[in-house]
């Protein structure tokens, strides 16, 4: 069919490096366009640049990516010239006194030189078409320093590339030199920096993901993916000698892991279980042994490699040449996009044959449970869609006995029974709530919300109404105080839960549950010689199989990790029983597990296997790179296992470098020690000389944790460590160990937290949720109380952002308790003055005048007495008292304010145009406007507006403020489109910086509503006054000022829309909120007056507000169609449609059947309605008219 357009779904080539071992990469890349070429009835060889959008490539991989891509050469061409190099290249050995260097680096830039010169192209790697051209190019390398992720050299341009003026054969000297093979490749960037690189073979040698990531940030993330191929350059096995001394594990175990830190298969197998429900998206080519015995010099083998690869071709991978080149020639794609490949959400969902993408298949070792699913099958057999009563079972039994993999297995086989499943983590509300944000965005999209209980109230009410078939998986729901306010409210539906707790059945019909034992010793041996890669049938495996699975109990997770264990390392069957039964014997005599269940002891023994031999390298090796892993390795491992066992973040480290950094530098250098001697965990916080942190070490020791199984990486980058593996890691600790681990785990966590507000900083603050509450559960104290109080402080941030004021408060009041003196032992101001701001300030937020006026007198006395009055301290603390007596004390307001602007004006006599002295002067005259009630000019803000921007940023929170203040100046002046533009854009903003359930997220919706008010779109304007309402009411109280102003808005576009007993009903419960507040609302409580008396004016005219609220049906649906309609079923649900929650606060509204088919829409507008709306007739319908 053609190379491919621009709207079709994307393709990427990945090619692995190898040294000559590439050309069995262009033999299999040849066979396919032979494919194409033929089933297409072409007469020439088609190039693989026209039917990849990307190719890729490290190493020689990137030597054959740059022929293919950057020189759009066929794969004849390429296997030619690749012959010439080949020899040209390593034949001739480097004669030089540095004999560490195998061969001359001249020899391959003049090869390189040679095939740009007779392709006839540009020398720059950087495509003077590269843009506009459909296949772009990129080959990777490894710089010297800070060896972490790998430099890209492309083809294309994109912002802020540094190597724009890169020749190819500096490209491809950068990717292809190997270490003792090449000398590393030094490149000017644009900056005038010399920089040195070595392959990428080191932790890029199969640069699969990498293309992925890059097509994702190059292409729009929403294309569909076509296919990725990805060629190796040959698999060579893997084997270790055998020993039964631990030491010399560690020894093999080097030599295994330095070859793995070129290992391709990781990546491989990743994509593999990534596209498992994408079939013929992602294909593998690799010749099995194509890298035995051979060298990356080695030139004299290309003929040999050559008919491997032909014979590979021949049989193995006939079929699958033939799939990759249908896929490539009809531009054919699974449905998935980018962004979803890059963005998997294993932790959520599972297995939605029509409507997701599986959380992830069952084990590929999964074995026996034959009785258990058989029963599942028997209790959720297939039955018509939206039939009850709701079906429940419970799995129950002790950690690791495999209660997942049974349910995730089900899933599998059953998937055809149901049209939706979904997949809960039900261990605390916090992860039910963002597994129920998930499924809220799968099932209704965006309008589901960001998260949060209202996102997940969104869902349960989807569920309890959707008439489709639909399966839930709870799993691990051991903490059942929570569980009640997440199970749908619905006789329809299927729950499976999975729990250790057992008295989840007494909720259940009798039998609707089983308990989940250890699997049959048959099944034991057969799953433990499957995970050491044995063949499971051999007789004497299974006898010596047999001792080991019984050791380790017959608990699933033990024996696939000891079976992993064997295989890594080569080790015996034998001589793994004798090991496994010392450790054992070990651990049964420390007095550190006596509080352990001793069923679980066997699997902490096996995970103890695992730790020793990490432990054998750091001690072993320790002058070597793996043994410094090894030791990066324990350290993190020491600390994750205090924080939430899921959703484990290297930016925690990241951010505490950085902020340890900077507090190192600057006055205060007292910065919290991690640690000390082998424990110490500085080395896990280092940074560059730039400034920013190193991540070398956490990345090397989470990859050697992952390779034994410790943790697993999820597609979001993020780890998980399952939960047995995050107590034992605990466990194992002394007591003296496990203090200062957890001390410094509490450090790290609270020195990543930020101080700023910006929007990544928030939506850093959220995501390290779980972790902080873990934090605070741990009992362990700083001996120091300022460091203490200063943990406290830190803590406060992130429980305000997500709502939590009383958590926010108690912590507040502890650091203040801990840290009431004026100065701290290193003689600088102490902490207690910020965290009184921060308390006031959280006072101030719920109303609380009088307990947060107190605390910012106190901090004035403060700072007054350490500082000048022209300090910035003691200017804050006056503006903020100023701000505080707008309400308490107008004549006192005014006064601050005069103060503030009279000592900046001091401290910037050489420039009053400082934004702070023109911002403390246009806020008195702001004051003295509003008392006045004047108006403030709409570019009086503008100007503001563009200060902030041009002093913070555009997406300060001061900037988006003054946003807020030009949208009600629009307002004010009847620019209402203008104005709602601006009011969407903050609501977003507030919405994904604080999540959907906070007070400045209601306060944008309260002013949505407003505006909408003044637009006559009434039905909407009530919707978001009345959920701002509800999350003020549970955050700060029915009686602060911004529920009340919320109530207010409500009633006012209930009666605008025609429900006048409604909106009076409303309005006088807010007059009597109003009149109870601790605020000073008298102003208010006259405006609500008004609004009141006006509403029982009009009360007992329900003709006219039934034909008026029609109307404004019909108006709402005319002018803001899709976004009404996205909140169609809630106003049917307030509307009397349903029963709801919060039945005290909506109102009701009796409708006929010719309501109900406005709502549906199934009620066309005649043409007179058609031309009223359209704005083409001059007068309105006479009853609305009358109304």
């Amino acid at each position: 069919m053609g190379p491919a357009r621009n709207e079709d779904p994307i393709n990427i080539l990945s090619l692995d490096g190898g040294g000559i071992r590439g050309v069995s990469e262009l033999v299999i890349l040849h066979d396919i366009m032979l494919a194409i070429k033929e089933r297409d009835k072409l007469e020439y060889l088609p190039k693989p640049c026209d039917y990849f959008d990307l190719i890729a490539g490290t190493s020689t991989g990137g030597l054959v990516a740059i022929m293919l891509g950057r020189l759009k050469m066929t794969t004849t061409e390429a296997l030619d010239e690749y012959d010439n190099f080949a020899k040209n290249i390593f034949s001739f050995r480097n004669r030089r006194v540095d004999v560490k260097i195998k061969f001359g680096d001249k020899a391959l830039q003049r090869a390189v030189e040679s095939i740009v010169s007779k392709r006839g192209s540009d020398d720059i790697m950087l495509d003077p078409h590269g843009s506009s051209e459909r296949c772009k190019t990129f080959v990777c390398a490894m710089p010297t320093l800070n060896q972490g992720d790998p430099i890209l050299f492309r083809s294309y341009d994109i912002e802020g590339y540094p190597f724009r003026t890169c020749k190819i054969w500096e490209a491809a000297r950068a990717t292809s030199a190997a270490p003792h093979y090449f000398k590393q490749m030094s490149i000017k960037s644009d900056l005038d920096t010399v920089e040195y690189f070595i392959d990428a073979a080191i932790g890029c040698n199969n640069p699969a993901a990498v293309a992925l990531k890059e097509a994702s940030e190059i292409f729009n993330k929403s294309r569909r993916i076509g296919c990725i191929v990805s060629l190796g350059t040959g698999t060579k096995s893997k084997n270790l000698e055998q020993s039964s001394m631990l030491i010399k594990y560690g020894i093999r175990l080097f030599n295994l892991l330095k070859e793995s830190t070129c290992d391709t298969e990781t990546v491989h197998r990743r994509f593999k279980s990534d596209f498992t429900d994408f079939p013929h998206t992602y294909f593998r080519f690799n010749v099995p042994g194509g890298a035995e015995d051979i060298s990356l010099g080695e030139w004299r083998k290309i003929p040999m490699l050559k008919a491997m690869t032909t014979r590979y071709l021949e049989v193995a991978a006939k079929e699958e040449v033939l799939k990759a080149a249908d896929v490539l020639r009809k531009h054919d794609s699974e449905g998935i996009t980018l962004g979803q490949a890059c963005d998997f959400d294993k932790g959520q969902l599972i297995l939605s044959d029509r409507v997701a993408c599986p959380r992830g298949v069952s084990s590929r070792l999964f074995t026996g449970r034959r009785e258990v699913l058989e029963r599942l099958g028997e209790v959720f057999h297939s039955r018509p869609a939206g039939s009850g009563p709701r079906r429940e079972f419970l799995m129950y039994g002790m950690g690791g006995v495999g209660k997942t993999q049974i349910a995730l297995k089900f899933g599998e086989t059953h998937a055809d029974n149901f049209k939706h499943m979904f997949w809960v983590d039900a261990t605390d509300s916090i992860t039910l709530d963002q597994s129920f944000a998930s499924i809220g965005l799968e099932v209704m999209g965006p309008q589901a919300g960001s998260g949060g209980r209202g996102t997940t109230k969104q869902v349960l009410n989807w569920l309890s109404k959707s008439k489709d078939e639909w399966f839930i998986v709870f799993d691990s729901c051991d903490d059942l105080s929570v569980l009640d306010d997440y199970v749908p409210n619905a006789d329809r539906g299927n729950i499976l839960y999975t729990s250790r707790d057992n008295s989840l059945r007494q909720r259940l019909p009798r039998g609707a549950e089983m308990e989940i034992s250890e699997l049959k010793e048959d099944e034991a041996i057969t799953l433990f010689l499957k995970a050491a890669r044995q063949p499971p049938e051999a007789r004497e495996n299974r006898k010596l199989a047999k001792p080991i699975v019984t050791e380790l109990g017959c608990l699933p997770l033990a024996i696939d990790q000891a079976g992993s264990y064997c295989f890594m390392t080569n080790t015996a069957l034998d001589k793994y029983e004798v090991m496994f039964r010392e450790q054992k014997r070990e651990i049964l005599r420390e007095t550190r597990f006596e509080g352990a269940n001793s069923r679980n002891s066997t699997v902490y023994a096996s995970f103890d296997v695992s730790y020793n031999a990490i432990r054998a390298l750091a001690r072993g090796q320790k002058h070597s790179l793996l043994g410094r892993d090894a030791s990066s390795a324990i350290r993190i491992l020491n600390l994750i296992c205090f924080y939430h066992y899921q959703g484990i973040m290297g930016e925690i480290f990241q951010r505490a470098a950085v902020a340890r950094h900077r507090r190192n530098r600057g006055r205060r250098t007292w910065a919290i020690p991690l640690g000390s001697g082998e424990v110490s965990i500085e080395p896990l916080v280092q940074v560059k000389d730039n400034g920013k942190w190193d991540n070398s070490r956490w990345k090397a020791g989470m990859q050697l944790l992952e390779r034994l199984s410790l943790v697993k990486k999820d597609d979001m980058g993020n780890f998980t460590m399952h939960v047995l593996a995050h107590g034992w890691a605990r466990d194992r600790m002394d007591k003296t160990d496990a203090r200062q681990q957890a001390l410094d785990a509490r450090t790290l966590l609270y020195d990543s937290l930020p101080s700023s507000k910006y929007p990544d900083d928030l939506i850093y603050n959220r995501k390290v949720m779980p972790h902080l509450m873990a934090c605070q559960e741990i009992e362990e104290r700083n001996p120091r109380d300022d460091i203490e109080s200063f943990f406290n402080y830190k803590a406060a941030t992130p429980l305000i952002q997500a709502g939590q004021f009383n958590e926010a408060e108690v912590v507040l009041k502890r650091a203040l308790a801990l840290n009431a003196d004026e100065m701290d032992g290193d003689g600088y101001p102490s902490n207690s003055v910020q965290t009184m701001e921060f308390l006031a300030e959280l006072y101030e937020e719920q109303a609380r005048f009088g307990e947060a006026e107190p605390l910012r007198l106190q901090v004035l006395e403060r700072t007054q007495a350490q500082y000048s009055d022209l300090a910035e301290s003691t200017i804050e603390a006056k503006k903020a008292l100023a701000e505080l007596y707008q309400l308490l004390d107008p004549d006192k307001a005014e006064a601050y304010y005069e103060q503030v602007v009279d000592a900046l004006e001091q401290k910037y006599a050489h420039n009053l145009g400082h934004i702070d002295v023109v911002r403390a002067r246009k806020r008195l005259a702001y004051w003295k406007a509003s008392e006045a009630g004047e108006e403030i000019p709409l570019q009086e803000w503008e100007e503001l507006y563009h200060m902030a921007v041009e002093e913070y940023g555009a997406y300060s929170r001061l900037a988006m403020g003054y946003k807020g203040n030009i949208a009600r100046s629009l307002m004010n002046d009847g620019r209402f489109a203008e104005a709602e533009d601006l009011l969407v854009e903050l609501y977003k903003y507030n919405r994904n910086s604080y999540g959907q359930d906070h007070p400045e997220t209601a306060q944008s919706m309260c002013d949505s509503a407003e505006i909408l008010v003044y637009q006559g779109l009434y039905v909407l304007a009530e919707w978001f006054a009345g959920v701002a309402f509800i999350i003020f009411k549970r955050v700060l109280g029915e009686t602060h000022p911004k529920a009340v102003r919320a109530l207010s808005l409500s009633g006012m576009a209930i009666a605008g829309a025609g429900h006048y007993e409604e909106a009076a009903r409303r309005l006088r419960q807010c007059l009597e909120l109003a009149r109870n507040s601790a605020c000073p609302l008298e102003k208010k409580i006259k405006e609500y007056e008004e609004h009141l008396q006006q509403a029982e004016e009009q009360e007992q005219e329900t003709a006219v507000m039934q034909s008026q609220f029609r109307w404004n049906v019909l108006l709402t649906r005319k002018k803001r169609g899709a976004q009404f309609d996205d909140i169609l079923e809630t106003f049917r649900e307030r509307w009397g449609f349903s029963s709801v929650e919060e039945n005290d606060f909506l109102g009701r509204l009796p409708m006929d059947h010719d309501m109900e088919a406005l709502f549906d829409g199934s009620l066309p507008m005649d043409h007179d309605t058609e031309v009223i709306l359209d704005g083409s007739a001059n007068e309105l319908p006479r009853e609305v008219l009358d109304a």
